[in-house]
C-alpha cells in the first residue's frame, strides 16, 4: 500500500488489541519515498525487518519510543506461529467493504493510518492461494506470515479477535484484475449466499454441527429461542475436537460463549449457561462430523445407476454422495451446501454450486427448498425413482 504524504494521526495505543499487544512483535515505522519503513523500537536510528525477531520489541517498549513527527505510526510482524492473519482493503471504508471484513469473520476492524482504508484482524492457520488481489472491485491484501502490517488502534469494531472462517475462500476468489474476476454462479436453484456464510453447511441440518477450530463466537445464537440449540451445537463442536477437555476447559470455553452471547440473551446468569452447556455434553451422541463420516464411510465403492452422458468421476462421486444422504433421511428431503459438497468432492464451492444446479437441470435432482443463510439447500434424489 502507498503511504500518504500528509502528517499520519498519531496511533490510539490504549486501543490496541491485546491479542497483538501480549506478543513482542512490534516496531516504529516512517513514511519514507512513498513506503513504510520499518525501524527498531531499541534503537530508533536503525532499520528493522519484518523477519528478523532481533529487531522487534514488545508493545509497551514501542508505545515508549514513539515519538509524533518522527515515527508516522507503529507495525506488527506477522509469523506463522502465532495463527494471526489480517486483510488490508486499500482505498475503501464503505458498507461493503466492511460487511466483506464481517463476512469472513473479522471483529476487530481498524481504518489504515491514512483513514482511506480497512484492517480486519482475526486468527487464520493455513497456507494463503492468493495474497493480492481485487473482490467484487475492493483492492485486498491478506497476509499471515513474513510481513509487517501498520497497527492504528482507530477501531471501528473492537471485538475479540476470532477465527476467519471465511478467509481461505477470499484468498482463492481474489483475482489480479476485474477480468480475471469469476462470476457467481448463474444457476438460480443453488443459493449465492454461501459465498457468505460461516461454514453453517449441510452438517448444521444432518446432524447440527460446524466445521472448524474451537471458536465459541462462531456458535452465537441470533434469538433468544435459539440458545439452546447453539449451546448444544458448540458441546458437539467441542466433543469432536477437544474429547480429553478438562472441567476447567470446558468451563472456560462456556464462559466465553456466554459472555458473547450477552447482547441476545439478555441477562441469563453463566451458571445457567453453564449447566445447560455441562447437560448438552453429556447428552452428545454423535459428536461433529462423526455422523457425517459413518453416513459417507466406504463412499467409493458404491454402485450407481447410468447417468446422464457427459458425467465423470466428479459427477459421480458427488451423486454417491447424494444416495448415501438421501438412504439416511428417508423419504424427507436432505440437506447439502455447495460449500460442503465442494469439501467432499475436492472442489470450490462455486464450482460445487454449478455441479448441483447440472444435476438438477438432468433430473438427477430436485430442489426442494432453496436455502437461505445459514440453512442449506434442501433436495431429493430422483434419478431412476418410479
Amino acid at each position: 500500500m502507498s503511504v500518504d504524504r500528509t502528517r499520519q494521526p498519531d496511533p490510539v495505543f490504549d486501543r490496541i488489541p491485546p491479542e497483538l499487544a501480549i506478543r513482542d512483535r512490534w516496531l516504529l515505522w516512517r513514511a519514507e519515498g512513498g513506503k513504510k519503513v520499518p525501524y527498531r523500537a531499541a534503537e530508533p536510528r536503525k532499520r528493522a525487518s519484518s523477519t528478523d525477531p532481533t529487531s522487534w520489541a514488545g508493545f509497551d517498549a514501542t508505545r515508549a519510543a514513539y515519538r509524533p513527527g518522527r515515527d508516522a505510526g507503529i507495525g506488527f510482524a506477522l509469523v506463522p506461529e502465532d495463527g494471526l492473519t489480517v486483510i488490508d482493503i486499500d482505498g475503501n471504508t464503505s458498507p461493503e467493504a466492511v460487511g466483506l471484513l464481517e463476512d469472513v469473520g473479522c471483529r476487530f476492524i481498524e481504518t489504515s493510518p491514512s483513514g482511506n482504508g480497512l484492517h480486519g484482524w482475526g486468527f487464520f492457520a493455513g497456507e494463503l492461494p492468493r495474497k493480492k488481489g481485487i473482490y467484487h472491485g475492493i483492492n485486498v491484501e491478506i497476509y499471515n506470515a513474513g510481513r509487517y502490517m501498520s497497527v492504528t488502534g482507530n477501531a471501528t469494531r473492537s471485538g475479540p479477535f476470532s477465527g476467519l472462517h471465511g478467509v481461505l475462500d477470499l484468498s482463492r476468489s481474489i483475482a489480479s484484475s476485474p477480468a480475471e474476476k469469476k462470476p457467481p454462479p448463474a444457476c438460480p436453484t443453488q443459493e449465492t449466499q454461501e459465498s457468505q456464510e460461516s461454514h453453517e453447511t449441510q452438517e448444521s441440518q444432518v446432524m447440527g454441527g460446524l466445521c472448524g477450530g474451537v471458536e465459541p463466537a462462531r456458535f452465537l445464537p441470533k434469538t433468544t429461542g435459539n440458545r439452546n440449540k447453539r449451546l448444544f451445537d458448540l458441546a458437539r463442536h467441542v466433543k469432536a475436537n477437544r474429547p480429553e477437555a478438562t472441567k476447567d476447559e470446558l468451563r472456560a470455553i462456556a464462559m466465553q460463549w456466554h459472555e458473547l452471547a450477552l447482547p441476545t440473551i439478555g441477562t441469563k446468569a453463566f451458571a445457567e449457561t453453564w449447566g445447560d452447556f455441562s447437560r448438552a455434553w453429556e447428552n452428545v451422541k454423535y459428536p461433529e462430523g462423526a455422523l457425517l463420516a459413518k453416513i459417507l464411510d466406504n463412499l467409493d465403492g458404491d454402485p450407481i445407476p447410468p447417468m446422464p452422458s457427459g458425467y465423470g468421476e466428479t459427477e459421480e462421486r458427488l451423486i454417491r454422495v447424494c444416495i448415501r444422504l438421501q438412504q439416511y433421511a428417508g423419504n424427507a428431503p436432505f440437506f447439502l451446501s455447495a460449500r460442503k459438497a465442494g469439501d467432499l468432492i475436492g472442489l470450490h464451492f462455486t464450482n460445487a454450486s454449478a455441479m448441483l444446479c447440472g444435476l438438477v437441470a438432468d433430473g438427477v435432482l430436485e430442489l426442494v427448498e432453496r436455502g437461505k443463510r445459514p440453512k442449506a439447500s434442501s433436495y431429493r434424489f430422483k434419478w431412476g425413482a418410479t
